[in-house]
């Protein structure tokens, strides 16, 4: 995923513009009384131990508690120990009553006690104190780990109760210079460790490894159970003890992704589904999935469906492919149900696990999706595929979604009309919020913070009809730097420069590039891709209700053919809401033009039109009878009981409603 880096948080070194304020920090603030604080969770930390080669990592909350002052520049300044760094979300200027993250780390290279000092040298208001008061101190101490797992643990998917799986196992590797004494955990009801297969001890040699085996046995190994899959899982501990020391000893495993740091662990996590069985059919856990929304040219994680079969003997798979599956990652090597070609055999009583991937490619961008077909056959004989997670509802295979967008810029709406005003008099504000959708601080849900969003906007002080307002805070500027997760707004309102009358737009550009990597970082709004918003209104120097045009005359039309539409809009600039009543002057010649359903403005529908408000009115030509036809479209007009008068703008000229003519010619 493009521009989807950690550097965007990080500033350990004073960028060009800053130079100057690096070279001469602010002398730390005295703890005199003062209304303006920035308030922290905590500013002193200790690690504890952790193994070189790993990373730990400890987050503070930081808060300005002013109520009425920006903290200007805000920069960190580690000194002492380079194993430790820190990323943080906060913006060069922290309003009142905002808040921010910063991610401290230890990473240690070297065995000993670490330490480090922060401070702050931004350039706020110097009336701002500290709570705690700074600086703050980072302690850690660095250990070898030497002890590791292969894996951290493993996921034994779906098996019947009744039934045992086969033997999992892991790898613990002694890379240290001294013998270990291991105690190791003996598993539990549904996790038993495979004697069998199992060679580690209570001591492990230098340099030496050893294996350990599970087995898993849902509901203890005896049948019955629930017909749904139930969830286990356990953490078979295990701990490490240098035999010459007597020093304990951290024991790591793998961590996640393409280039994983070890993590430390207490031992292994077990994890699997039991279900009842066997019933003649294949379950599939689930029939359907949602990827969610990626960026086009993007991979989401991968997404595992179990396949149970609980027949006694093999079952025959078979899978076929819908269309748009390019748009998705097919079986294959990513799973263990189909490892070549589209068919597979499926052992009795057992489950394997078909895992899919979105990556998005398609032309246009919005919802995708596919299916993966899926049959099944015992012996020759078809049997049926059941939903598990609908309580055996049979299904044909399994479907697959996803939304494809174009970046991470979004805005709440890309058009918006203001509706009919008085010239002269300004509209209320209407607000857009701009948002960078990129996750900001690194966990589960966000393994690689994004990158801040450069904005364009065009241009930069909006329309001379839809000026921009900027009372409200924190107001976009064209050119700033939209942090991962921030939002900003632009308020606009409808003042058309006096005499300028009539319906009225424009489209105001909007546009962004990632803050590192320079690329163009397109406009989102509910899926699609936008160039920006498009404002419109009516500007009028009449009061009342306000038709732009009221007669149209559709020309000749074919008996039983349908003519193109002719449309007018009813504005209301009353001052109040009008309610609206309708009907043909002579019902049976109305029968001869189509009425189209009004689209109305918020808060207006056809029979109540708000203040400001208006519908608009859409008709064609049908004609059932031969030779000219007219008929007026009455509309009635009144405000809390009172008559509102009607003006067609066209001819300064009140109106009864709308005539509409045309001929009807064989």
């Amino acid at each position: 995923m493009y521009g989807r880096s950690r550097s965007t948080y990080r500033r350990h070194f004073c960028s060009a513009l800053l130079a100057l304020a690096c070279a001469f920090p602010l002398v730390a603030r005295s703890a005199q009384a003062s209304s303006d604080v920035l308030t922290f969770t905590a500013v002193s930390h200790n690690f504890g131990s952790a193994a070189v080669g790993t990373t730990v990592t400890f987050g503070m909350k930081v808060t300005n508690s002013s109520a009425t002052t920006n903290y200007l520049n805000f920069q960190i300044n580690l000194s002492g120990s380079s194993t430790f760094s820190q990323y943080n979300n906060c913006p060069a200027s922290l309003a009142p009553t905002k808040s921010c993250e910063v991610i401290f780390t230890f990473s240690p290279t070297a065995l000993g006690t670490a330490t480090a000092t922060w401070n702050l040298t931004g350039t706020g208001d110097p009336t701002f104190s500290y709570s705690p008061a700074l600086p703050g101190t980072l302690t850690g101490n660095a250990i070898a780990a030497g002890v590791t797992l292969s894996t951290g643990g493993h996921n034994f998917g779906t098996e019947f109760t009744g039934y045992f799986t086969q033997p999992y196992g892991v790898v613990l590797t002694n890379a240290t210079t001294d013998a270990v004494a291991l105690l190791i955990g003996n598993g539990n009801t549904y996790f038993k460790i495979s004697q069998s297969t199992s060679n580690c001890g209570t001591t492990l040699a230098p340099n030496q490894s050893c294996n350990i085996q599970w087995e898993f046995a849902p509901n203890g190994g005896f049948h019955g159970g629930a017909s749904q899959p139930t969830a286990y899982t356990y953490l078979n501990p295990i701990s490490v003890t240098d035999k010459v020391t007597g020093q304990p000893l951290i024991l790591t495993a793998p961590g996640y992704g393409t280039s994983p740091t070890p993590v430390q662990v207490t031992g292994a996590t077990l994890t699997g589904y039991g279900i009842s069985g066997p019933s003649n059919y294949v379950g599939v856990s689930t029939s359907n999935h949602n990827f969610g929304e990626w960026v086009k040219g993007d991979e989401s994680g991968l997404y595992g469906i179990q396949l149970v079969n609980t027949e006694p003997g093999p079952v025959l798979l078979t899978y076929t492919l819908g269309s748009g599956f390019s748009n998705f990652q097919a079986p294959g090597t990513l799973d263990n149900c189909f490892t070549s070609g589209n068919t597979a055999y499926l052992a009795g009583g057992q489950s394997c696990q078909a895992q899919f991937a979105f990556l998005p490619n398609s032309a246009t961008y919005g919802a995708l999706s596919t299916t993966f077909g899926l049959t099944a056959s015992y012996q020759g004989t078809a049997i049926n595929v059941e939903d598990l997670s609908q309580g055996g509802v049979v299904v044909t295979g399994v479907t697959l979604s996803g939304t494809q967008v174009a970046g991470f810029l979004n805005l709440n709406t890309s058009s918006h009309n203001f509706g009919a005003w008085i010239n002269g008099i300004t509209s209320t504000v209407y607000q857009n919020s701009l948002t960078n959708t990129q996750c900001a601080t690194e966990g589960p849900e966000c393994p690689v913070p994004g990158n801040g969003i450069v904005i364009t906007l065009s241009p930069a002080a909006g329309y001379l009809d839809f000026p921009r307002s900027f009372a409200r805070t924190p107001y976009c500027t064209s050119g700033e730097t939209l942090a991962p997760g921030a939002v900003c707004y632009i308020d606009w309102t409808f003042d058309p420069a006096s005499g300028t009358l009539g319906a009225l737009s424009e489209a105001y550009g909007i546009s962004g590039k990632d803050a590192v990597t320079g690329e163009v970082i397109q406009l989102t709004s509910g899926g699609t891709v936008v160039p920006g918003v498009a404002l419109s209104g009516y500007s009028t120097n009449i009061a009342g209700a306000l038709l732009p045009t009221a007669t149209y005359t559709f020309g000749e039309q074919g008996i039983g053919g349908t003519s193109g539409a002719y449309t007018t809009t009813l504005y209301n600039t009353n001052g109040s809401a009008v309610t609206v009543a309708y009907a043909y002057s002579n019902p049976s010649l109305g029968t001869n033009f189509t009425l189209a359903t009004p689209v109305c403005s918020v808060g207006s529908t056809k029979t109540l039109i708000a203040n400001h408000g208006y519908c608009t009115f859409s008709w064609t030509f049908t004609p059932n009878e031969v030779g000219p036809i007219s008929v007026t479209y009455d509309m009635t007009v009144t405000s809390s009981g009172s008559s509102v008068t009607l003006t067609n703008v066209a001819t300064g000229q009140p109106v009864s409603g709308v005539t509409l003519s045309g001929t009807g010619v064989n």
